[in-house]
């Protein structure tokens, strides 16, 4: 198993996650089309997936072996309910829960190319966590600027054009900010286990249940980042003195 092995992985499953989102999206706002009411969103597409993804991912940590259609229908079911429950819930709290929602992939899509440099995983972990933090603040402002004002979106969404009478803006953004910052901080410490995986010798299919650990990380960061840094300080770790063994190929 490599480190660039486990990315590519990586970047499979978040592919499958995000069309996984855009079909939670549209099939939870498909009642809108019909009736033109913003409230006529409907829960049972996302409860759905949740139900169908809580059962993937039991099976998956009982299971001992390495499963990738198992992994796929997690990671494609978790996408399905975390797009149709920040659709759902856009329409009563309108500019936090999809910031929220876009600024953890704004995150994954700046990690997953910077730690596919090995110059940048050979670093110091907080100019790793810096580096992060830099790229997806970036990409979310990109992401921002491209779709606000677009004429397909309804007036009630934050980036379209009822942008500048949306209240809550100011909150999803802040909101966006500590989001950005906890999911750097745990996605450099999900790659950190990575490598110790990595030294450790483990087989090549390995890479899998890596990549699917990298998908809870991102699906569940607001329970695994402060988890992360309880784990740190509980065993009176050092994050940012960890060093990779300069004898190891990555």
């Amino acid at each position: 198993m490599t480190v660039s092995g486990t990315l590519w992985r990586t970047l499979i499953l978040f592919v499958i996650l995000h069309l996984g989102a855009l079909v939670g999206i549209f099939s939870t706002v498909a009642p809108v089309f019909d009736t033109g009411l913003p409230q006529d969103v409907t829960v049972i597409p996302w409860v759905t997936a949740l139900i169908c993804g809580g059962m993937a991912g039991t099976v998956l940590a009982i299971k001992k072996n390495v499963d990738v259609p198992l992994i796929i229908t997690f990671t494609w079911s978790e996408g399905w309910f975390l797009g149709g429950f920040a659709a759902y819930f856009e329409g009563i709290y309108p500019g936090i829960i999809l910031q929220a929602a876009f600024t953890v992939l704004s995150t994954v899509v700046a990690f997953l190319p910077l730690f596919a440099i090995k110059s940048v995983r050979a670093i110091h972990s907080k100019i790793q966590i810096l580096l992060v933090i830099l790229g997806g603040c970036f990409v979310f402002i990109l992401h921002n600027l491209t779709l606000m004002g677009f004429d397909f979106l309804p007036a009630h969404i934050p980036w379209g054009k009822g942008a500048p009478t949306v209240v809550y803006v100011p909150i999803g953004l802040m909101i966006a900010f500590l989001v950005i910052l906890m999911s750097a901080y745990v996605l450099v410490i999900t790659y950190k286990r990575i490598e110790n995986d990595v030294y450790r010798g483990f087989p090549r299919k390995h890479a899998w249940n890596n990549a699917f650990k990298v998908m809870i990380t991102i699906i569940w960061y607001y329970v695994e980042a402060p988890k992360a840094i309880a784990n740190t300080v509980m065993n009176k770790r050092n994050l940012f003195d960890w060093k990779p063994k300069k004898s190891q190929k990555l």
